[in-house]
C-alpha cells in the first residue's frame, strides 16, 4: 500500500462497532470511548504523527494541513492561537 500511494502508512483502523454510538452522538471516538480498539488505533496513529514531526521527518509543507486543522480545533473548543 505505501508503495502504491508513495505515502507511510501510520496505522490501521479496525472495524470497530463504538465509531457508530460516537458518530450519532456528535462525540469524538477517542473521549466517548477512549478504550475501544478504533481509539486506542487512532492514538497510536497520533503518537506516530507526533513523533515523526518531532524527528524533523515531516518536510516544510506536509505540516501545513496539520496547522490548519490544529486552528480549526481551537476555533472549535474556543481557544485562542
Amino acid at each position: 500500500m505505501e508503495e502504491l500511494l508513495e505515502l507511510d502508512i501510520l496505522g490501521v483502523l479496525p472495524e470497530d462497532k463504538n465509531m457508530v454510538s460516537a458518530v450519532t452522538s456528535k462525540t469524538p471516538l477517542v473521549i466517548k470511548e477512549p478504550n475501544s480498539p478504533a481509539a486506542k488505533a487512532i492514538k497510536e496513529v497520533v503518537k506516530g504523527i507526533a513523533k515523526k514531526e518531532e524527528e524533523g521527518e515531516i518536510k516544510e509543507g506536509e505540516n501545513k494541513g496539520v496547522e490548519e486543522e490544529k486552528k480549526k480545533g481551537r476555533k472549535l473548543f474556543g481557544r485562542k492561537e
